[in-house]
This record gives C-alpha cells, sequence and structure tokens, in this order.
C-alpha cells in the first residue's frame, strides 16, 4: 500500500485477491517495461472494497493512468462470497471511503466511519484502541488507528531487517515505513490468548512478491478439482443480489473511466467441472445489467488442469491468455 501511495503510477493497473496474484508482467509480453504493469492484488477484496481502494488512489492521484482492470471472484469460487461482502481487510483509513466520500447524510458518514473502529473492537477485543479510534472520529473527523499487531511477529525494526530487500528499488525508503508494505493482520481473542488468522509479515511469503506486486508461482500447492462446495445453504449471494453486483460495477466505471482511462472487468476460471450454480446464474443476471461494461468472462474457459497452480489460483500460462484478448480487443493498443 505504502509503495502504490507514493510511486508513480504505472499505465495498467490490475485489482483484485488472491485469486489473480500470479498474473505479472511477463504474461503481458517479455519486453514490456517494468514501470508499465502492477498487480494491486490484496487478500480477499471483494467489489466494495476495491471500489475504496481505488478511491483512494484516485484522490491521491495515483491511479494507472491508462487501463484498469478489476477482477471479480469467480462465483462458484466461494459460493458467491467475496462479490458484495465487506471483508474487512483494508486499513482503516481507507475502508469505506467511497461511501462517506460520497455520501450526503452527515449522520450515515459519522455511521459509517463508526463501523471502521466498531471492526477493530470486534477483531481484536481492544478497549483501548476502540475508544483510540473513537476520540479520532470525534476529535479529528477521520480514521487514524490501523488494525495491526506487529509484535505477532517480531518488532518492526527487525521486520524492516529482515523483510526489505524483497522490494523494488526505491520501496526500501525508511521515511514509507513497513506498515506501508507488509499486509494487515486480522487477529481474534480466543481463551485470552490471541491467535492469528491471517499473517502477511512472515519473511517467505513477504519476499516472494515480484517487483510488480505478483506473487511467484504457487507450484506444488496440489491441485484438486471441484475444490469448494456449492452448497445450496451456504450460498453468499441470492435472487436479487444482480441488482446490487451490477450497481457496484456501474460505480467502478464512473470512478475510474475517462477519456484516457479505460476500465475491464476480468472474471477468471476456477479448476472445475461444468457445475451450473444458482450463484452463476444470479451473477451472469447481473452482467446483463450493465451492457456497456467491458467484461472478459473466463466462468466457462480455460478450466485444464494446464492453466492452475491450485483450485482458485490460475497461473501463468492462463494470464498470458488473459493478455492475448487484452490484446485482440484493442485494449492494449498504444501502451
Amino acid at each position: 500500500m505504502g509503495y502504490v501511495e507514493t510511486h508513480i503510477p504505472p499505465k495498467i493497473g490490475l485489482m483484485g485477491n488472491h485469486q489473480i496474484q500470479y498474473f505479472n508482467t511477463m504474461a503481458l509480453d517479455e519486453s514490456v517495461p517494468e514501470h508499465l504493469f502492477f498487480n494491486y492484488w490484496y487478500a480477499d477484496l471483494a467489489l466494495p472494497e476495491t471500489r475504496d481502494y481505488l478511491q483512494r488512489l484516485k484522490d491521491l492521484k495515483k491511479l494507472p493512468t491508462e487501463l484498469v482492470i478489476v477482477a471479480i471472484t469467480t462465483p462458484n469460487n466461494d459460493n458467491g462470497r467475496y462479490i458484495i461482502n465487506y471483508g474487512e481487510e483494508l486499513p482503516k483509513d481507507i475502508a469505506r471511503i467511497y461511501q462517506i466520500k460520497n455520501e450526503k447524510n452527515f449522520l450515515k458518514r459519522i455511521e459509517l466511519k463508526f463501523m471502521n473502529y466498531w471492526m477493530i473492537f470486534k477483531f481484536n477485543k481492544d478497549w483501548k484502541a476502540f475508544i483510540s479510534g473513537l476520540y479520532d472520529l470525534l476529535s479529528r473527523g477521520s480514521p487514524r488507528y490501523l488494525l495491526m499487531d506487529y509484535g505477532v511477529c517480531q518488532t518492526e525494526k527487525r521486520l524492516w531487517e529482515e523483510n526489505s530487500s524483497g522490494f523494488p528499488e526505491g520501496a526500501q525508503d525508511k521515511n514509507m515505513g513497513l506498515k506501508g508494505h507488509l499486509k494487515q493482520i486480522r487477529m481474534s481473542r480466543s481463551e485470552g490468548e490471541k491467535k492469528l488468522i491471517q499473517s502477511f509479515c512472515d519473511r517467505e511469503r513477504t519476499l516472494s512478491y515480484r517487483f510488480d506486486g505478483s506473487s511467484n508461482s504457487g507450484e506444488g500447492r496440489g491441485l484438486t478439482i471441484n475444490s469448494n462446495a456449492l452448497t445450496p445453504s451456504a450460498r453468499d449471494i441470492k435472487n436479487g443480489d444482480e441488482v446490487e453486483i451490477a450497481r457496484l460495477m456501474n460505480e467502478l466505471i464512473d470512478l475510474v473511466e475517462d477519456s484516457k482511462r479505460k476500465l475491464v472487468f476480468l472474471i477468471p476460471p476456477v479448476y472445475e467441472t461444468d457445475r451450473p450454480s444458482v450463484v452463476d446464474d444470479i451473477f451472469s443476471a447481473s452482467l446483463e445489467m450493465v451492457p456497456e461494461a467491458n467484461v472478459i468472462d473466463h466462468r466457462k474457459k480455460f478450466r485444464e488442469r494446464q492453466f492452475f497452480s491450485s483450485y482458485d489460483h490460475p497461473n501463468e500460462n492462463y494470464f498470458r491468455e488473459v493478455a492475448k484478448e487484452l490484446r485482440e480487443r484493442k485494449f492494449l493498443d498504444g501502451l
């Protein structure tokens, strides 16, 4: 986050969650300059949080300059999850920033800001952090507390010394701080002890990031077809949610596109057989409601083993096919 907030934006930016983490510059072309493309993938971001992330970059005048690709979680991946739900995985000074910025009702804006601090307490059960955040809200009107606990790993200084060498040239400026580069840690308490739910601060994972934000190939992680079940009782989108999906897509188009910048939505495949599902039908209905959107829909394509590192992680072979389609549809012209 700190790197993209402070450095020159690329011409092409890819937004999404872990499903697209292996899309790198080499997929576009081996001769592509390193600064042309950046993969902003992060955790389990759904459309609302992607919208906040892009709003933050726009406020800083750091949006990718010519093409933004927004990946949407394949409906059959998590039975509709991580499409419209808010996962509370962004730093709290960025969470809900789009809604807060565009909400005209003053009390509603306060409610949205308060929600950020409530989520800090919900995850951490930390009254001190919650009260401190509430004080910030009432006195400053804006969030400041980030949901981090570096003590779980090591001290910030030691983490920096061990991990900073893996970041792009220029990103090792200590003034930017480790907090700008290492991803959030979500914590919970169980019987008075903190347990790590999801950690992005370990040395091995940090050094796996490439100069363009992507991850190194995840080969050897295992490959199981139809890994995620489509249990009816566990669906995370329902009939009627196609309206919300379409609304979010339209908001992203309005947020990003201008006379020079285009937006393309990418729906990657998962390693599965042909599995008709309610969540997939709902998503298809949402696409029909945004006919003006540029969409690359690969839900029914590239489902062979050669295109995957694991069930929900397409590999570089797949992303070369994405780049090929981007080129054929003229989205890369002039870049």
